[in-house]
């Protein structure tokens, strides 16, 4: 048989398995950027304290300038007058004192006590803040717990715990790992190997206890890295109690100031309330009155004014510049919406206003105010509640239509009223730039006095009885 029959072929390559995890890498990292967040929360807290402090701070400064505000100047003061006589109104008052004005309108005992009194209630206030919170020593157990634990924090935080040190230990275990790996793996190509490698450093037996060694220094690397990260950590849980018990503090530390601080602040308000409750707001008044007596008329002489024929005119004289008034004229003229004229359509939707602006305005007869014909040859429309000229025409530059009973609007005969026009232009005021045209008007009244006012009317129009 040939040789190749007897030779046995070498066994297939069984791949080994097999290689070391380090559990704590990336540990570093983690417990440094716990204690920089732990330093974030103390720096916060201190932030916190300090915004307390300067709203003190706030409040003590607005009250001093609210004092100062309320201090009266002194050159107001310069001319003290003697004390007069009490007035009629200041005799019934009870409780009332002598008035004493060093000015016009600031007496002893009207607005110049309760400004006064104000200014004090600002200073006391202030004092009071200042005294109670300060804003330099309250809360000033909370920094400076805050203050020792940010030490504890920096001192972990250095370069000889959590900084470089604690990074280059990992790294150096981490290395440690991966040549122990390479390791593994060379001993594992060597036990599957066929044949007798030729150098000695590639023999199994050496590989093995190079292994053995290089297991050893990284399961002592591995142990005193894990104690380290353990030790750091524990550190860092008794600073995080204590920076959470610093925080539970400081509301409990602030209520302890707030409700004294607030008590005080009431007392002192009500003292101003008191006070103005006893103020009478006429006690100026009266001391200007008193002081400037023969300036106003006296309660003895004055008297009621009585209507007589002597000091009343008569309304003739009135209307003697009046031809005719007639309360029932009725003139063609767009009507108000009573609603709009009421409210405002500030609740309605855009749809509703658009339809309302798009939607043609009412006209027809109606009256408008009282018109009246004067002496002068005017037609006046006046309201006497809002005492104003409506409108006004003057007859002589304007044309009269003739008188008809039929309604030219619905071209209808009616029988109750009688229709006619006028044709001209509105008086308008000099001042009013708006543009004024010549227009018809239309008017209508009842049959008989329809014929007395365009009888009337004619005598002062250009063009009587004809049509325009």
């Amino acid at each position: 048989m040939p040789l190749r029959q007897h030779v046995q072929a070498p066994p297939k390559e069984e791949k080994v398995v097999g290689y070391v995890t380090f559990p704590y890498k990336g540990a570093a990292f983690a417990l440094q950027k716990r204690a920089e967040q732990l330093d974030y929360a103390v720096y916060a807290l201190k932030q916190h304290i300090h915004t307390l402090r300067q709203a003190s701070q706030v409040a003590i400064d607005s009250n001093n300038k609210a004092k100062e505000l309320l201090t009266l100047p002194s050159q107001l003061f310069k001319h003290p007058v003697p004390s007069l006589p009490r007035s009629p109104i200041a005799q019934d008052r009870s409780a009332t004192k002598d008035i004493t004005p060093d000015n016009d309108l600031l007496s002893e005992d009207g607005l110049k006590a309760l400004i006064n009194q104000l200014a004090s209630q600002e200073e006391k206030i202030a004092e009071t803040v200042r005294k109670l919170n300060d804003p330099i020593t309250s809360l000033r157990g909370p920094v400076e717990e805050l203050n020792q634990q940010k030490r504890q924090i920096n001192n972990l935080l250095s370069k000889d715990r959590l900084g470089k040190s604690h990074h280059h230990q990992e790294e150096t275990v981490c290395t440690a790992a991966s040549e122990l790996n390479k390791t593994i793996a060379s001993l594992s190509h060597a036990c599957c190997a066929a044949y007798t490698p030729t150098s000695p450093y590639y023999d199994p037996h050496t590989i093995c206890r190079d292994g053995k060694f290089r297991m050893k220094e990284y399961l002592t690397m591995e142990c005193n890295y894990e104690t380290r990260c353990l030790e750091e950590q524990a550190v860092e849980s008794i600073l995080e109690k204590e920076v959470f018990r610093i925080v539970q503090g400081i509301p409990v530390e602030q209520e302890k100031i707030m409700p004294p601080l607030m008590g005080k602040c009431n007392e002192i308000l009500a003292e101003v309330e008191t006070k103005t409750m006893e103020f009478h707001a006429l006690t100026d008044w009266i001391a200007f009155e008193s002081k400037h007596a023969d300036q106003f008329a006296r309660e003895e002489e004055t008297r009621p004014i009585i209507l007589t024929e002597e000091n009343h005119p008569d309304d003739a004289q009135f209307l003697e510049y009046q031809v005719m008034q007639l309360d029932n004229l009725h003139i063609y003229h767009k009507l108000r919406n009573q609603d709009s004229s009421n409210k405002l359509r500030t609740d309605e939707s855009f749809g509703t206003k658009l339809k309302r602006a798009v939607t043609l305005s009412r006209h027809d007869y109606a009256p408008r105010g009282t018109w009246t014909i004067s002496v002068g040859g005017h037609l006046i429309s006046y309201d006497r509640k809002e005492h104003a000229v409506l409108s006004m025409f003057n007859l002589r530059k304007c044309r009269l239509g003739v008188l008809s009973q039929k309604d030219p609007q619905s071209n209808r005969q009616s029988s109750t009223y009688c229709y006619f026009a006028l044709y001209g232009q509105k008086v308008h005021e000099p001042s009013d730039k708006k543009k004024h045209r010549m227009k018809e008007y239309k008017f209508r009244a009842p049959w008989g006095i329809a014929q007395a006012v365009h009888l009337e009317l004619s005598k002062f129009c250009l063009c009587g009885g004809e049509g325009i």
